[in-house]
């Protein structure tokens, strides 16, 4: 009993300790406050209602005469630390139950190399989705303006460059190139949020975030089509990561201004608000909108237009 680490200790059909080894000191000592004794009994007012109860129903299964395989958590101030429990009846010549052995080992190690082996398991299961959805983004979204490209190449009149037929095809080359580059633009901005996202939270300043947003986007040049209005004086500032934030305003800003209603001025709307202790960023706009009803449910499904005419990406959306 001596020759090991585990702890093992005995209960009579009463409670009552009979045998234990140091290991079984140390852990109650250090836990409860004070030095065991044969005779003790287990239920043991010093400790918490809670923790007796589970012991008491693990003893009592075992003077029933079963078996018990438990994983317990230690109490305050080991609560970090977990044992796997094994109780066995002990019986007399009678085959009556006379009491318990318990058997505790500190299984703490064991258990957190099994929780970074099923998180390393979903950050692979993770990355080969960002595979999958990388691989469908490639040959979905940069196969139409490469076939577009290559059709308008074999178009093109070589020999006669000043025809209005190679004038519109070099139109619609520089379309299909911008279309692109917009595309592998989205891709890069993709990778780096990846990265990004979760390394650095800092305290930001959403006005100043929102204006920063604002001056790279070319459209709100044409301000007499475009009223923006903004509101973030119910929380002025949010801890949030810098780069993922500006993705959020720029992605909600820009898709706002691309699906505006060609029969009305544009008119955004962007506030903060807190609700239940959380704070909430609010956009609304007068724009095609989305049917819901129809559409609710694929939503975030980058793989689905929703407006007929205007062909996106929809990588904001998973990123």
């Amino acid at each position: 009993m001596e020759n090991t680490n585990d702890i093992i200790f005995s209960i009579d059909s009463n409670y009552k300790i009979l045998k234990f080894n140091t290991a079984f000191v140390r852990i109650i000592e250090g836990s409860y406050g004070f030095t065991p004794k044969a005779g003790f009994s287990v239920i043991d007012p010093k400790v918490n209602n809670l923790t007796t109860m589970r012991w008491k129903r693990l003893y009592d299964l075992a003077l029933s005469g079963h078996d018990v395989d438990e994983l317990m958590d230690a109490d305050p101030p080991n609560e970090n630390l977990k044992y796997e429990v094994s109780m066995s009846p002990i019986k007399n010549e009678f085959k009556d139950v006379t009491g318990v052995a318990v058997f505790m080992r500190d299984v703490t190690e064991r258990f957190k190399a099994q929780e970074a082996q099923l998180e390393m398991s979903k950050l692979l299961e993770e990355k080969n989705k960002d595979l999958l959805d990388f691989s469908f983004i490639i040959t979905h979204n940069l196969r139409a303006p490469t076939s577009n490209l290559i059709s308008l190449l074999s178009l093109y009149d070589k020999d006669n460059p000043s025809t209005d037929e190679n004038l519109e095809i070099m139109e619609n080359f520089e379309a299909s190139i911008h279309q692109l580059n917009e595309t592998l633009h989205d891709l890069t901005m993709a990778v780096k949020l990846r990265e990004e996202i979760g390394k650095k939270f800092e305290l930001l300043n959403l006005d100043e975030i929102f204006t920063n947003v604002k001056a790279r986007l070319a459209e709100l040049n044409n301000m007499g089509k475009i009223a923006i209005n903004s509101d973030f004086s119910a929380t002025p500032e949010l801890v949030y990561p810098r780069v993922e934030l500006d993705s959020i305003f720029y992605t909600l800003l820009d898709n706002s201004i691309k699906f505006a209603h060609p029969g009305r001025n544009c008119v955004i709307k962007v506030s903060s608000a807190i609700i239940e202790n959380q704070v909430h960023l609010t956009f609304e706009d007068n724009g095609v909108g989305i049917d819901l009803e129809r559409y609710g449910d694929r939503l975030l499904d980058y793989t689905k237009d929703f407006i007929a005419g205007i062909q996106e990406r929809g990588l904001a959306c998973i990123y």
